[in-house]
């Protein structure tokens, strides 16, 4: 399930982005890149800054992955600034989703937007459908 945020510090958002925005940045994930243009001013930033390690430069990219006191800084940043969306268990039928939303309303709509057909009215799935917040 994807956390679809974005940080007010633009250093830690960019290391959040690098790593396909985790839950925890310490969990090792399938993503840890950020490129940017070769010799730029972000990437001579990037080189001094001990939150990057340079991997290589490739076709006018240089090419970045967020060292671990990257990671380390980007959790400690995350604890004290974000809260993790909560997670529902939909059900409606034999159908049961889980999905990440502010309200049980909001839950029970990304699910119908998830419903494979579009003759169902939202009222009436809203109607059928339950929704709990998931257990961990």
């Amino acid at each position: 399930m994807k956390n679809i945020r974005s940080l007010n510090c633009k250093r830690m958002d960019d290391l959040d982005h690098a790593l396909g925005r985790p839950t925890n940045p310490h969990i090792e994930g399938s993503r840890n890149f950020f490129g940017v243009e070769i010799g730029s001013d972000d990437a001579v930033a990037m080189k001094a800054d001990p939150h990057w390690t340079h991997t290589r430069d490739f076709m006018g990219t240089s090419g970045f992955a967020v060292s671990l006191e990257g990671k380390a800084a980007l959790y400690t940043y995350l604890k004290r600034h974000w809260t993790p969306p909560r997670r529902y268990e939909v059900s409606w039928g034999k159908s049961l989703r889980i999905v990440q939303a502010e309200t049980r309303g909001k839950a029970k709509y990304r699910a119908w937007l998830e419903l494979d057909f579009t003759d169902l009215k939202f009222g009436d799935f809203s109607k059928a459908a339950s929704a709990r917040l998931a257990r961990k």
